[in-house]
C-alpha cells in the first residue's frame, strides 16, 4: 500500500518537481518522440504532454509505444523538438527534483535534445521508481529467482493496488 501521507507532506512543498516519462523512436541516435510531464509546485499540478515529428520510427520501439511516423506527425502538427526546447528549458531549469521510471535513461535523451539546439540543462536530482521499488515489488527474475526483477510500471500499479 502506498503511504499517501508521506507524499502529502512532500506535495505542498513551493519547490518545483517534475514526474517525467518519455517515448523514443528507437533510431541511432534516439530522438524524443513523445514528452509527458507533470510540473508539482505549491500543492498544484500542472500536466504537458507534447508529440514530436521524425523522419523514421523502429518496429521494435513502434510495438512499445504504439505510435507510427504517420500519427507523430499528425500529432505534432509537424513540430520538431526544437519548436517547443524554450519552453520545455524553461519548465525544467528551476526544478528542484525530476521523478520517473528509469528517469536517468529519460534525462539523458532529454539532455541529448537539449544539446541539439544548443541548451544545456543543469543538473537536477532525481528519484527513480524503478530502482526505488525493485526491492519492495520483490518480483523474482524468471531466469534466476535469487535476483530481483526491476519492476514494469503495471507490475507496481499492481503491486500497490493502484
Amino acid at each position: 500500500m502506498v503511504n499517501l501521507k508521506f507524499w502529502e507532506k512532500w506535495f505542498r512543498k513551493p519547490e518545483k518537481w517534475i514526474a517525467l516519462d518519455v517515448e523514443l523512436d528507437g533510431m541511432h541516435p534516439s530522438r524524443i518522440i513523445q514528452l509527458s510531464y507533470l510540473i508539482i509546485e505549491g500543492g498544484r499540478i500542472k500536466g504537458k504532454n507534447m508529440y514530436f515529428a521524425v523522419k523514421a520510427v523502429n518496429r521494435y520501439a513502434r510495438r512499445v509505444h504504439g505510435l507510427s511516423v504517420y500519427q507523430l506527425k499528425r500529432l505534432s502538427g509537424g513540430q520538431i523538438f526544437a519548436d517547443r526546447a524554450d519552453e520545455v528549458f524553461r519548465d525544467f531549469q528551476d526544478c528542484k527534483l525530476v521523478i520517473g521510471h528509469d528517469v536517468a535513461g529519460d534525462m539523458r535523451y532529454l539532455r541529448s535534445e537539449f544539446r541539439r539546439v544548443g541548451l544545456d540543462l543543469p543538473d537536477i536530482p532525481i528519484f527513480c521508481t524503478l530502482k526505488h521499488y525493485t526491492e519492495e515489488a520483490h518480483i523474482p527474475l524468471k531466469q534466476n529467482p535469487n535476483v530481483l526483477k526491476p519492476p514494469r510500471l503495471g507490475e507496481l500499479t499492481e503491486h500497490f493496488g493502484l
